[in-house]
């Protein structure tokens, strides 16, 4: 499963304690169990404050805590990329044209570069993550996964979700 929303977000409290916490999210709650249950691996922006100190040396985690059955790959961004990847491209201009909303959509160069690296960023840690010559399920990294299946010549089911 790859997607931008992490299944668990870890945090600093005021006193430096790591706290987790579940994203209130559709997405979230509607695939979270799959992946449990099939013991996969989930591939997401690791954004929350102590996200980084929390995974071992391959960026892994796994959860839930209470019963760790699948890996959390958290894909690290810096502010520049998330800025212009999900803040700007994927909430300015994608979101809006993709849910007619009433909001003027805004498409900037640097947003669509950052938008492109972010995404082939996600392509190459789904294929560090395969362990199989033909991996079942990559889930939303769209700008660059079908160009990454032709490139490695692995038979893919490859399906993406805007959302």
């Amino acid at each position: 499963m790859v997607s931008n929303r992490e299944p668990y977000i870890h945090n600093y409290d005021a006193q430096d304690r790591v706290l987790m916490q579940v994203p209130a999210c559709g997405m979230v709650t509607a695939l979270e169990p799959v992946v449990r249950t099939c013991a996969g691996i989930w591939i997401a922006h690791g954004g929350g404050s102590a996200d980084r100190s929390v995974v071992d040396r391959h960026d892994h985690i796994r959860v839930p805590l209470t019963d760790p059955s699948y890996i959390l790959r958290r894909v690290q961004l810096s502010k520049e990329q998330e800025d212009g990847y999900y803040y700007g491209l994927s909430s300015e201009g994608l979101w809006p044209l993709c849910h007619l909303a009433y909001m003027r959509d805004a498409f900037r160069e640097r947003d669509s570069l950052a938008y492109v690296q972010v995404n082939n960023r996600f392509a190459e840690v789904a294929a560090q993550e395969s362990k199989s010559a033909d991996p079942k399920e990559f889930g939303a990294a769209p700008a660059k996964s079908l160009n990454w299946r032709r490139a490695s010549q692995k038979k893919a089911c490859v399906g993406a979700v805007l959302h």
